[in-house]
């Protein structure tokens, strides 16, 4: 009788352990990316984690033409793109989209400038907050233009044209 107790015991511990392993497995798919790049019909998504962040500063216009200096972490997107096995040089445009589907394009031509585009995880030493509060987030941020509009908050998605 005992060792019927042990075998029902064993393999209710075995049903239990592939119960929980199934939903590790099942919540590790469940985890959407928290930047998507899109490329000749590929799709790359990536988390915050997977961007290799530098710091840098720049100073930005509002659209009242108020000039604002910060400092960010985050990578610059023409890196983004080279490190994702995305020529910068071959893009003719992007678009960079928000969570709340609010888009802004870049050329090429200013992804390949030094220093123009980056992507902010921080931003004076504060995390970008994402679409949900208090949530992490990316912010795309464009030097030189005469208004931030192109400055789009809780970047999701950057398709390649």
């Amino acid at each position: 009788m005992k060792r019927t107790h042990i075998a029902g015991l064993g393999c209710v511990l075995i049903v239990l352990a592939i119960a929980v392993a199934g939903l590790l497995h099942r919540g590790a798919q469940d985890v959407p990316a928290d930047l998507v790049l899109l490329h000749d019909g590929e799709q790359i998504e990536l988390s915050l984690e997977d961007l290799q962040q530098t710091s840098f500063s720049g100073e930005t216009v509002n659209g009242k033409g108020e000039h604002f200096t910060h400092d960010y972490e985050g990578v610059a997107l023409y890196d983004l793109l080279a490190d994702n096995g995305i020529a910068p040089e071959d893009v003719s445009e992007a678009e960079v989209r928000a969570a709340d589907q609010y888009a802004a394009t870049v050329t090429g031509e200013e992804i390949c400038e030094q220093d123009r585009i980056y992507l902010a995880v921080t931003e004076d030493g504060e995390p970008v907050e994402g679409i949900d509060e208090g949530t992490p987030g990316i912010e795309m941020v464009v030097f030189g233009d005469s208004d931030s509009k192109r400055c789009v908050r809780c970047v999701v998605e950057i398709e390649m044209k």
